[in-house]
């Protein structure tokens, strides 16, 4: 059984995995010139030539229906 202490240790520690994460994803995508979203990414790789199914992938999309 947890503790109320390591639910706290827990829920911290996926917090700072998040922040680092979407911090680390912002710094690249700037390196990179990169400033649309991902509805311009979808838009991109369609006129690109990708097939739904890859864009979906991409996206991480549970549905190809999601990505129309």
């Amino acid at each position: 059984m947890f503790t109320q202490s390591d639910i706290y240790r827990i829920y911290r520690a996926i917090l700072i995995y998040s922040y680092r994460t979407y911090i680390i994803t912002q710094h690249t995508m700037k390196k990179n010139n990169i400033h649309q979203g991902p509805h311009k990414f979808q838009h991109l790789a369609k006129q690109a030539g990708f097939s739904l199914e890859a864009i979906s992938e991409a996206l991480t999309h549970s549905d190809t229906i999601t990505t129309k």
